[in-house]
């Protein structure tokens, strides 16, 4: 039995990560497009921003049919949920990577401008697939202009987190799930251990 933190026991702060890894065969294709174990590297990643002053989850994804808190309604694209709630429905394992220095208040603003500047802007397939291992990646991403018209989910990330001055990147949408959580961690702006919640 694998040792999971409450999640009633977790803070969560402006820009921190989430980091899930399903079960399905999707999943698994992504993450070895991504260059990573199936079922234990990122599949996917969401990011913490706020509504009405608590912490919600943003995310860009098809693959859940929660309704978004804002509209009521599943999107297909960029969206906030209650984290419990995206926790307890995933079909997968789940780590929470903190920020190691919490967002100051001027922070916190940019970083929810830019979240909520998203919210709503339809799911990036072709993107997510360029960004990762398939499709000769590193070619694709040398003649790939950024492109926030559509986003997939580490392009959100690596975008608000390029917003508050996380991430020096003159391209966001060459980022994968699994390169920005490497990254990050090694650049020390997150937690080198996730805590893992599922």
């Amino acid at each position: 039995m694998p040792n999971l933190t409450p999640i009633e026991d977790i803070i969560f702060s402006p820009g921190d990560l989430l980091k899930f890894s399903g079960s399905r065969w999707v999943s698994a294709l992504i993450s070895l497009g991504t260059y990573s174990w199936p079922y234990f590297g990122a599949s996917h990643v969401a990011i913490v921003g706020r509504l009405r002053g608590d912490p919600v989850l943003f995310e860009s994804t098809t693959l859940t049919d929660l309704p978004d808190l804002v509209t009521k309604d599943p999107i297909k694209g960029v969206q906030c949920h209650e984290i419990a709630n995206r926790v307890a429905s995933y079909n997968g394992r789940i780590w929470h990577y903190p920020l190691t220095k919490v967002l100051d208040f001027t922070k916190r603003r940019e970083l929810g401008r830019c979240l909520w500047d998203h919210h709503g802007v339809a799911y990036d397939v072709l993107g997510a697939l360029r960004s990762g291992g398939c499709l000769f990646s590193w070619l694709e991403s040398l003649m790939r202009v950024e492109d926030l018209n559509s986003i997939f989910c580490s392009e959100l990330v690596a975008a608000a987190y390029r917003a508050v001055g996380l991430l020096d990147t003159d391209n966001v949408s060459r980022w994968s799930p699994n390169r920005i959580i490497r990254h990050q961690i090694k650049r020390g702006v997150v937690a080198k251990q996730g805590v893992r919640l599922k």
